[in-house]
């Protein structure tokens, strides 16, 4: 007897199991039934108010409409030079004489989209800092409007600075403007 009371205890545990779980599963599957009609007719009452007698500034006036942060709206921005790829080179001088280097940019809007730079020396101390200059110059002028490009010291190197910034000028003064 005591055996069939714990079959009976097992069977009713169980019957609660599922009854609790079922009565769960419906209660969280009408409420989700219920969202999703809550939003549907909220956007159809919403195109039931309006009527033949709505107006264009009505209707108009109630989407948000999202707004470039230059406030623009698809005007086409002012730029100062015209795009495309320009080279110059600029000349420095150095401990061991007069140096060059040779600029390339690419000018988009008056930012400066890519840029080469290219060591022109034959000394072994200028090719050092040369070297340096051209491996730091993109991070510091790159997305940079160009009048904005004017460099003293780049990883150290603050001679071939000049040079640069030469260039730079005669781009600005000579090709683009």
């Amino acid at each position: 007897m005591n055996e069939n009371n714990n079959t009976l205890k097992l069977i009713i545990i169980f019957i609660i199991i599922v009854v609790v779980s079922t009565g769960t599963f419906f209660l969280f599957t009408s409420d989700e039934e219920k969202k999703d009609e809550d939003v549907n007719t909220s956007t159809a009452d919403q195109i039931d108010e309006l009527n033949d007698n709505t107006t264009i500034s009505e209707i108009i006036s109630q989407p948000e409409i999202a707004v470039p942060e230059d406030n623009t709206l698809g005007e086409t921005p002012t730029t100062k030079y015209k795009d495309g790829t320009y080279t110059s080179t600029g000349k420095y001088n150095s401990p061991a004489g007069s140096e060059s280097i040779t600029v390339t940019l690419s000018l988009e809007n008056d930012k400066i989209e890519s840029l080469n730079v290219k060591s022109n020396t034959k000394h072994s101390k200028s090719k050092i800092y040369e070297g340096l200059f051209i491996d730091g110059i993109n991070y510091v002028v790159v997305g940079k409007n160009i009048d904005e490009a004017d460099v003293s010291k780049v990883n150290g190197s603050s001679l071939t600075s000049g040079g640069f910034n030469q260039a730079i000028n005669q781009i600005i003064n000579e090709d683009i403007i």
